[in-house]
This record gives structure tokens, C-alpha cells and sequence, in this order.
């Protein structure tokens, strides 16, 4: 009984040791999907924005190619139809072109706009400020930005400082998160990525030089739960929430994001995104069905198929065990019994095993042979017999054997 429960405790330390290497590695199974999911989120965002610059980039060519003073509303329609904004882009609500308008030039800047098929056009500031005005003169498909046309972005710091920024840069910049006057029903839900067009004949050698040489720039609102759609398919098994270094709250949060787990064991991640300019902060955490679409192999029901399986070796020990004990015993009771019968015989006797070597014998036979009981026991018996009748002796027990 005692060796069938010690093999049943081993097996149950056996059993936890197993469902334990499991569990460690479903956790590191989880791990590893859940950066590479992360990973694909993050590539999907930064690869979302490349595209936009792409976008920005041919923009400012085609207006360096038709010289910023030439520029008309016409060319950039024809551009963003050509572009095919809205299929080609999501997220963007179009491209546009914003103008540098220094003080005291605004008069000529607006008869020229309303020159250009904007008879009604006028610059709109969000907050009074002294510095040049950078005034959205052109932004299209033109019925989902009316709002915008004449807004002075020079007038909110946050829009003014990442013009400012691709201009000393000259590289695509992003405003850190605004609320779109086009989308004011998203607070905080919207950007601009600003990409600076240069007067010509001016040096650009410097930052200081740069941002004095820009007159224009070419740029892309957009908001983000629309630049986003495509990671739906990714939604159902994490919740994600975007965030801008410089805030405390998130700008962006997946649907289900509040609902993910946030004990200590559940599975997250934070990942610091650079995107134009902005670093950003990607919160992850796994969903239950991530873990479920993972289709792994549970820890407890390792544990407990292990233990089934040797609780059931252990109760087939069991009786083998016992039929043993007394196959033991019965053959002790027998051995007792002999030497009980060696001992009782009135001659000297000893017996011999199938090799000829004393197994048992008799105070008689001690007394006979002179030998104490411990010399006699395990000696050759043909030690006793004198030398001539050795021969004889081994014959006459050979045939016993046979």
C-alpha cells in the first residue's frame, strides 16, 4: 500500500510539473503572438501615414513644377481627383494647400483668392495672434471641407508649431491631436500633416533659413478613427488605445478596449510609435479571444489526465503488491519450516542449494563438523565429505538434479 501511494504522490508531482512547463509555454506562445499582433499594428499605423506623405510629397512637386504664384484652385481639384482622395487615402478628409500671408499683405492676398473662384473668401482665426497668417486658400473634395477654407492655422499654437516644424525640418510634420473644425463633433480625434512648399530664390541651408523661406505648404487633415478602419479584423482579439507623449489622455481607443483585462497576469504591451514628428504611445491588451484563437492546450487538463493516469497505474500496483507480500510471505513461512524441520532431525544434517552450497543446517551437524553455524552456511558441502568419496558424492547429487 505504502509503494502504490508514493508512486501516486510522485505522479502528482510529476502531473504539476508538466501542466506547469505547459503553462509556461502557452505563455510564451501568447507572448510571442501578442508582439507579433502589436508589431502588426504598429507597422499598419506608420505605414498608413508613409502613404499620406507620398501623397504630400507629389503635391508640393506638382506645385513647384507650376511655380506657387501660378498655382490656381483648378490644379489642385484636378490633382486630388486625379489622386482618387478619398478611395486611395482613408482617414483623410483631402489634400489642400495652405498660404503664408504676412502682415499687412492680406488685402492683395484676398482679392487675389477671391480672383480665383472664391468670391465669398475670407481669413477665419481661431484665437487673435500678431504673426503671419497661414491660411488654408485650397483644400479638396471641397464638400467635406467648407468650413476649413480661410482658416488661419497660425492661430491655434498646436497647428502653427508643426507648420513651423516641417518648414525648419522641411519634413512632413503632424500637429499633435486637434479637433478639426470640418469634424468638431470629434474632439481631439483629428490632425493635420503639414509638408512646407519654399520660395525658390531663397536659401535653405539652415533651419532658420528654411523657416523663413516657406510660403506654402501642402497638407492632409485627418481623423484618426477613420485612418484606422482596417485594423478591424485585428480588434476582435486585442483592445488598443493611441496616445501622444506629450498628453495624458488617449486620443484614440478601440472599441473594446475598456473591457480588456488588467489583472497582473493578463497579457500588454506599450510601444512608442515616431510617427512625422510625433512620438505616440500604442497600449495593447489582450481580449479573451485571444487566448482562445491561440487553440492551446490547458495546463489543468495536462494536470489532471497526468494524475488520472497514474492514480490508475498506482491502483494496478496495488494488488500486485499484495499478491507479492504473500508469495514472500508464503515462501518464508516455508523456509521457517524447513529450518524447523533441519533443526528437529536427531542426525547431523545440513541442506544444500542447486550449487552445492550449505543454506541451512542443524546444531547437530555443527557439533559433527566442528564448523560454527556461520562457517557452515554458504561452504562448499563437499568440504565435509572426505577426499575419496568426493567423486561419488558429486554423481549421487547430479543425479538427484536430474
Amino acid at each position: 500500500m505504502r509503494i502504490a501511494l508514493s508512486f501516486f504522490l510522485m505522479g502528482l508531482l510529476i502531473s504539476a510539473a508538466a501542466s506547469w512547463r505547459v503553462y509556461v509555454d502557452n505563455q510564451k506562445t501568447l507572448r510571442y503572438r501578442f508582439d507579433a499582433l502589436t508589431a502588426d499594428i504598429s507597422d499598419l499605423i506608420t505605414d498608413r501615414f508613409s502613404l499620406y506623405e507620398h501623397g504630400l510629397r507629389a503635391m508640393r512637386g506638382m506645385v513647384r513644377a507650376v511655380g506657387d504664384e501660378r498655382i490656381t484652385r483648378n490644379h489642385i481639384a484636378v490633382y486630388t481627383q486625379t489622386l482618387n482622395v478619398m478611395e486611395k487615402f482613408p482617414g483623410t478628409r483631402g489634400f489642400g494647400l495652405i498660404r503664408r500671408v504676412p502682415r499687412g499683405t492680406e488685402a492683395a492676398f484676398l482679392a487675389r483668392a477671391r480672383a480665383d473662384g472664391a468670391s465669398d473668401f475670407d481669413i477665419k482665426e481661431l484665437h487673435p495672434h500678431e504673426g503671419d497668417h497661414f491660411v488654408i486658400q485650397y483644400i479638396y473634395p471641397i464638400e467635406k471641407n467648407p468650413i476649413a477654407t480661410g482658416l488661419d492655422i497660425a492661430s491655434e499654437s498646436n497647428r502653427r508649431a508643426a507648420a513651423l516644424a516641417s518648414a525648419r525640418d522641411d519634413q512632413p510634420r503632424l500637429t499633435a491631436p486637434i479637433t478639426l473644425v470640418q469634424s468638431s463633433g470629434l474632439t481631439k480625434h483629428g490632425f493635420l500633416i503639414l509638408l512646407p512648399v519654399y520660395d525658390d530664390a531663397a536659401p535653405i541651408s539652415t533651419p532658420a533659413e528654411r523657416e523663413a523661406a516657406a510660403v506654402a505648404w501642402a497638407y492632409s487633415p485627418l481623423v484618426i478613427d477613420e485612418l484606422l478602419v482596417d485594423l478591424a479584423p485585428r480588434l476582435e482579439e486585442v483592445g488598443f488605445a493611441v496616445s501622444d507623449a506629450a498628453e495624458t489622455d488617449a486620443f484614440y481607443q478601440s472599441p473594446k478596449f475598456s473591457t480588456a483585462d488588467n489583472s497582473r497576469e493578463a497579457i500588454n504591451g506599450v510601444r512608442e510609435l515616431n510617427v512625422l514628428g510625433r512620438t505616440w504611445r500604442l497600449h495593447v491588451h489582450a481580449l479573451p479571444a485571444f487566448a482562445a484563437n491561440a487553440h492551446l492546450v490547458s495546463p489543468w487538463i495536462v494536470f489532471i489526465a497526468l494524475s488520472v493516469l497514474f492514480g490508475a497505474c498506482a491502483c494496478a500496483i496495488y494488488p500486485a503488491m499484495r499478491l507479492r507480500k504473500r508469495r514472500l510471505e508464503a515462501r518464508d513461512e516455508q523456509e521457517r519450516m524447513a529450518r524447523g524441520i533441519v533443526e528437529a532431525m536427531p542426525q547431523a544434517l545440513v541442506v544444500v542449494n542447486e550449487n552445492g552450497r550449505i543454506v541451512h543446517t542443524n546444531q547437530n551437524a555443527v557439533e559433527l563438523f566442528k564448523y560454527s553455524r556461520e562457517q557452515l552456511l554458504g561452504r562448499a558441502v563437499t568440504d565435509l565429505i572426505p577426499i575419496a568419496h568426493r567423486d561419488g558424492h558429486a554423481q549421487l547429487r547430479a543425479v538427484c538434479r536430474d
